[in-house]
């Protein structure tokens, strides 16, 4: 079961993420790996060798060198999509000047089913703008173009079609979705870049090769793109928002989806109709609740074309070598979501155990494509865990950093669950020096063995979060609430009694050292809804005087202090 979820995993990625098409490795130390860049990259040669595995014959249909002179640099290949069934031979390359890359291929060979690479289907759920749709004809051959404007503001374009091969001649097709292609044997073309021209005189010598080979010939169809389609969106706290491009004025839409609520639950379906404005520019937004991905369409009445969209959230995984671990189980569930102010929640709960003798690491990267999400406005990182081993917890950011100089906090084993908040500041690097932190693309949580014996491990991780709310002057905690609070026993050790002014069903309450930092925050239930006590349990506080503030289901704010000896 466990390599199904890693192998899972992997693939999910590699699809969301496949424009950098060098393999993936999971292993710690290479999630930095330069592989994609071009120094490091195969030559462009039509007479490749057995170096790189069953490519050469799609090669032969794309120009060793571009317009103006643009040449070839890298060619790769993804050995993740070579495994998919369908996928007989693949390659991605891209065309230069000077240091910049001006377009790129994807091709791919395909029996049964084309391949249709995901730069339309998902980069527009993460960062970027899809402005246009059309078509164009191109040596007689209509193929639709997409105009995409980057999340860095640069505007590429981008021209798809795929070739079906025939006993006397090839046919082009060009389509929207991939359900309108007929089976068959193809080769797959997907080409982009900053210049139209630059790619459309890739697409020219393909064309030219295919027609001199064999003869191509391709039918012209009318309205083969959807009227109304995605611009933009975005996934956040339960809700897709989605930005619409309506040409057609068009007063509703039809929502189609498939849900996964996390990396290794089933898919749910779900179908519902919404109302727009008729406006060319339009917003949806749809009540999903917390999910994993998603894959939908969107389609009016009038129209047989559907716009179909995939996003997926960064997952969580287990990163090991078999002669090191062994995994008896994994398993991930849903996080309850609090909607705290200035709190960054992270989707779902993670659960592994098994036995260990060199190291695991359960990581979960923050965002898809393993994009660093910015964390300048938080301080704190924030976790439930029970775990029966010490853990290593690492983040790792967008930077070329060692994994032996990883920035790094070690928490002690804990029997009962048990809430963290750790500043920022509390994380070193190799030497025992403070790192800035102001992005994160991974959370490690690792468990070292002696690299000797085999010792059983488990751990429980909870409602990870990250924190803005971390220093507060001692000076305004005295001035916040409605009303001092008294607490008993006051001094105390382990728990105390705070007394209510009103009834409450529930509290939030924020713990604070004498220089402002937040010691604990946590949620507790009082026993009914009638009572006017709670009690709180302290997390292994240093002895010394603290200020807390609480705030109540009426959201009413109160505020004390209290000792622990």
């Amino acid at each position: 079961m466990q390599k199904y979820i890693v192998k899972t995993l992997l693939f999910i990625l590699t699809f969301i993420g496949v424009i950098n098409l060098n393999a993936q490795s999971y292993q710690i130390k290479e999630f930095g790996s330069k592989n994609s860049a071009k120094e490091n990259q195969t030559k462009f040669s039509e007479n490749q060798d057995n170096r790189v595995v069953n490519y050469s014959s799609l090669i032969n249909y794309l120009p060793e060198s571009g317009l103006y002179n643009s040449k070839v640099e890298n060619v790769s290949i993804s050995k993740e999509l070579l495994e998919l069934k369908n996928i007989k031979e693949i390659l991605s390359f891209n065309y230069y000047q000077e240091s910049e890359i001006v377009s790129s291929v994807l091709a791919t060979k395909t029996q049964g089913l084309i391949y249709n690479h995901s730069k339309v289907i998902c980069d527009r759920l993460n960062g970027d703008r899809l402005d246009d749709i059309s078509t164009v004809l191109i040596k007689g051959h209509q193929i639709i173009k997409s105009t995409i404007k980057k999340a860095s503001g640069k505007t590429t374009y981008s021209l798809r079609f795929s070739i079906k091969s025939g006993d006397t001649k090839k046919e082009l097709f060009s389509f929207w979705t991939i359900d309108q292609y007929p089976t068959g044997f193809y080769q797959n073309y997907q080409i982009w870049g900053t210049s139209f021209t630059q790619i459309l005189a890739i697409v020219n010598y393909t064309i030219d090769k295919h027609t001199i080979e064999k003869g191509l010939i391709s039918k012209k169809v009318e309205n083969i793109l959807p009227n109304v389609f995605v611009r933009s969106g975005v996934y956040s706290n339960g809700i897709l928002r989605l930005n619409i491009i309506n040409k057609t004025n068009e007063r509703e839409i039809n929502f189609d989806g498939n849900i996964a609520e996390t990396e290794i639950s089933n898919h749910n379906k779900v179908t519902d109709s919404y109302s727009l404005s008729g406006d060319y520019y339009d917003t949806l937004s749809i009540e999903t609740g917390v999910l994993f991905d998603i894959g939908f369409s969107i389609q009016v009445d009038n129209s047989n074309q559907k716009d179909v969209l995939y996003i997926a959230e960064g997952p969580w995984g287990l990163d090991y070598l078999n002669t090191y671990a062994t995994v008896n189980s994994f398993d991930i569930d849903t996080a309850e979501r609090r909607y705290l102010d200035d709190v960054y929640e992270v989707d779902r709960n993670a659960i592994a155990s098994g036995e260990v003798k060199g190291n695991i690491n359960l990581f979960r990267h923050l965002l898809p494509e393993l994009k660093a999400l910015n964390v300048e406005e938080y301080n704190f990182i924030n976790f439930k865990i029970i775990n029966n081993e010490p853990i290593e917890i690492v983040i790792m950011q967008d930077e070329d950093r060692a994994w032996e100089n990883r920035i790094r906090y070690t928490v002690l084993a804990n029997s009962d669950e048990k809430e963290y908040n750790i500043s920022f500041n509390d994380f070193t690097d190799a030497a025992g020096n403070s790192v800035e932190i102001s992005n994160i693309k991974t959370v490690v949580f690792s468990i070292i063995g002696d690299y000797t014996n085999y010792k059983p491990f488990n751990i429980n991780l909870k409602q990870l979060s990250f924190r803005t709310n971390t220093v507060l002057a001692v000076d305004k905690l005295n001035s916040i609430g409605n009303s001092k609070l008294m607490n008993y026993p006051n001094p105390f050790t382990s728990s105390t009694t705070i007394q209510l002014p009103t009834t409450s069903e529930y509290v939030q309450i924020q713990v604070y050292d004498l220089i402002g930092r937040v010691v604990d925050a946590k949620r507790i239930n009082t026993k009914s809804s009638s009572s006017k006590k709670v009690e709180y349990n302290a997390p292994q506080l240093k002895n010394g005087v603290y200020k807390y503030r609480l705030i109540d289901d009426k959201n009413n704010q109160h505020s004390g202090t209290f000792i622990v000896n």
